[in-house]
């Protein structure tokens, strides 16, 4: 017998859950306005990953909304209301988003870290887990889509949902450790403006980790201590919001500054090059073995690829050149240029 709660730890706590669920939804479609304003040039994979998750999120949204209104309005005064004795079917749906956005959020951040690295055991395994919370998550839906109280999904299928958390937890931190782990090895031979770059990068890298794995650990904490308050299904009503979110912050975050950035050539000796120049003619020798770059980095790193400036266009300001290993595409380095004077920190 489940023991008795205030209506703040019940339907209180659906309704707060809701509520930051709109706002970070709001912020998305910001963010997605954002991304598609100033990267028309991305590649169309991206570009229909982008569109994919938007609408998946207005699918959830509107479930979630369905849902609460089920509860407050159509069931209003109801005592199996307040206990949330019939899940809507609107959680079933927004369970099955749920599931569904985060594993391919996780999915892109580890081919994101395949794409750094060159080395696939890590990208495997997080996979496979994002896999696995994506199976336990439709498994989870089809019981509440079956008709079953809040309290005995929290009970009977306690185990589930933690085995999909903990799946989601590993892999975040998984990524965030490899991501970590492959910029700061290049940090130990790097300098100056690029290393201010790599910090940048790293920070970014480890934000987003601990926002997505953090919540996923907020939100076990929570069912561990009480499964009969649901305060964590209510911060689990916007879990796919913070998902949606750290992709689209990854994404805008690609430009560091304005013109910081400039994608120049690819190299042929896979290490972080150092080279500053303030005349135009100067280490003309060097820029001359350069292969202009003809695929756009858009998938792998957070800097934008950017047109170079023309020799004679004017004076050139001094620039610290940055290489990347692409192991994963099939060519050794790919060179950034960083004006000296740009506040990257």
């Amino acid at each position: 017998m489940p023991p008795l709660v205030s209506r703040n730890d019940t339907l209180g706590a659906l309704q707060v859950g809701s509520w930051v669920m709109v706002f970070l939804f709001g912020v998305e479609t910001i963010q997605t306005y954002y991304y598609f304003k100033r990267y028309p040039n991305d590649r169309l994979w991206l570009k229909l990953l982008v569109i994919w998750i938007w609408l998946e999120e207005i699918g959830h949204t509107t479930s979630v909304l369905t849902g609460m209104y089920l509860l407050t309005v159509s069931d209003f005064g109801e005592p199996g209301a307040l206990r949330v004795e019939t899940m809507p079917v609107g959680f079933a749906w927004s369970i099955l988003f749920s599931g569904t956005v985060g594993p391919i959020v996780e999915a892109f951040f580890a081919h994101r870290m395949y794409v750094l690295s060159g080395q696939p055991d890590l990208p495997i395994i997080a996979f496979c887990l994002a896999s696995a919370r994506f199976v336990g998550s439709t498994i989870a839906a089809s019981k509440v889509f079956g008709g079953i109280s809040l309290d005995d999904f929290s009970t009977q299928w306690g185990w589930l949902n933690i085995a999909c958390l903990s799946a989601g937890a590993g892999a975040d931190i998984i990524i965030t450790a490899g991501q970590s782990y492959y910029l700061c090895r290049e940090k130990s031979v790097s300098f100056g403006q690029t290393l201010k770059l790599l910090d940048r990068l790293l920070a970014y890298t480890i934000e987003t980790g601990l926002v997505l794995s953090m919540s996923a650990v907020i939100i076990l904490l929570l069912w561990g201590t009480n499964p009969y308050n649901f305060w964590w299904f209510g911060i689990f009503l916007f879990y796919t919001e913070v998902f949606a979110n750290c992709l689209m912050t990854v994404l805008n975050t690609r430009k560091v500054q304005g013109d910081v950035c400039e994608v120049i050539s690819m190299l042929s000796t896979p290490h972080i090059t150092l080279e500053h120049s303030s005349i135009p003619g100067r280490n003309s020798s060097r820029r001359s073995h350069h292969r202009p770059l003809k695929h756009e980095m858009t998938d792998g790193m957070d800097v934008e690829p950017r047109p170079r400036v023309s020799p004679g266009s004017g004076p050139r300001s001094p620039c610290a050149y940055v290489s990347f290993p692409r192991h994963a595409r099939g060519y050794s380095d790919i060179t950034i240029v960083v004006p000296q004077e740009a506040k990257l920190a």
